[in-house]
């Protein structure tokens, strides 16, 4: 999937926000943002 924001300005400081209700997939997703070092807080619902 390939998404164009070419126009759209973003905060990029912003909270993150994933709609995941598998705890497994929600840690899985925690570590890959942890070891890409991405400072934004992480809400999970």
């Amino acid at each position: 999937m390939k998404i164009i924001l070419d126009s759209i300005e973003m905060n990029r400081k912003g909270i993150i926000i994933i709609i995941e209700d598998d705890q497994d997939d929600q840690e899985i997703l925690k570590e890959v943002l942890d070891k890409l070092s991405h400072p934004n807080k992480i809400l999970f619902f």
